[in-house]
């Protein structure tokens, strides 16, 4: 049966609206001090970049940055990773959680230690690193729950061969926070951080 546009007009307006969804908040503690960079003085937030810091800001970027750069990523791979990283580029994994935050070099090589610690080798780390960049982003009780969960539910410990090779295929795993469907909800639409995913 086809319908002509005028029928489908008021076929349409005769539907009742569906209600939104109010989005979910969730909210995470860290024993580290961030800083973000503010866009106030700025009159167009797309001129705040990395390299428009400055001071200890400056410093603690160059820092974070080559601690990256040592994994064995160039230096153009490290300024792109560190971006992702800390909310300076795209906003598809953090969704605005973490904005233009500026690295803190000792946590960001307690989590490069914490991946190691996993029997993940310097190589693996990089190859993590290049595939979710934002892993470093994640502060080292993000990256240990994430572990007991993959261990709880997948049957896995951590230093053997099943694992490393888990979290070097599947990296975003370490950064997920949500399980919709185990905790019995419908999709809250936060899939780039859901074990539903993985």
């Amino acid at each position: 049966m086809m319908m002509t546009s005028t029928a489908l007009a008021a076929r349409a307006s005769t539907r009742p609206a569906r209600a939104r969804r109010s989005p979910t908040t969730t909210t995470h503690t860290t024993t580290t001090t961030t800083r973000v960079v503010s866009t106030a003085a700025s009159a167009d937030a797309s001129d705040v970049t990395p390299a428009s810091l400055e001071g200890d800001d400056a410093e603690s970027w160059a820092r974070a940055e080559s601690i990256v750069a040592s994994l064995g990523l160039d230096d153009a791979s490290a300024d792109k990773a560190m971006r992702r990283a800390f909310g300076w580029s795209t906003q598809a994994y953090w969704r605005n959680t973490k904005v233009r935050e500026v690295p803190d070099a000792t946590a960001l090589e307690e989590r490069i230690a914490f991946l190691e610690t996993l029997g993940v080798t310097r190589d693996d780390v990089r190859r993590i690193v290049e595939k979710t960049p934002e892993i470093l982003g994640c502060d080292v009780d993000q990256l240990t729950t994430a572990t007991e969960y993959v261990e709880k539910n997948y049957f896995m410990k951590r230093n053997t061969r099943n694992f490393v090779k888990y979290v070097v295929r599947v990296p975003q795993a370490l950064g997920n926070n949500l399980d919709c469907a185990a905790e019995g909800k419908s999709c809250l639409g936060e899939c780039n951080r859901c074990w539903a995913r993985c």
